[in-house]
């Protein structure tokens, strides 16, 4: 009875040591869970500000399109508006060299005139 009461003493101390190897394992398991838990929460904290980024970046972009657009209109309406005052211009200077060939006609009607009318005086 002896040999068995020793050797189920030699066993609970294995059990013993068993357990407090288990335990300690099983504590510095849970020490590394809690730091790796403590990385993922910085890890998330800092998607957290990479998604707020990405959220102003987006904005800027919008706003950058919404400008790009009001130049497009705004330049197309001046290229169509430039045609148009381009074409007014033209006609207006086309009015003025009509109206200065008149004068001009005129003018050279009376220097002519005066020409010959000089030319008659001076034949006399």
């Amino acid at each position: 009875m002896s040999e068995i009461n020793n050797k189920l003493d030699e066993i609970l101390r294995y059990l013993v040591e068993f357990k407090t190897s288990t335990n300690t394992r099983l504590e510095h398991m849970d020490i590394r869970f809690e730091q790796i838990e403590t990385r993922f929460e910085h890890m998330d904290k800092r998607f957290d500000q990479v998604d707020k980024r990405f959220e102003q970046v987006n904005k800027t972009f919008e706003q950058v399109d919404k400008r790009f657009d009001r130049i497009d209109t705004t330049l197309a309406r001046i290229e169509k508006d430039q045609t148009e005052d381009v074409v007014a211009l033209l006609k207006q200077m086309n009015h003025k060299m009509d109206v200065r060939d008149s004068e001009i006609q005129a003018l050279n009607k009376r220097v002519f005139k005066v020409e010959s009318e000089i030319e008659r005086l001076s034949q006399q």
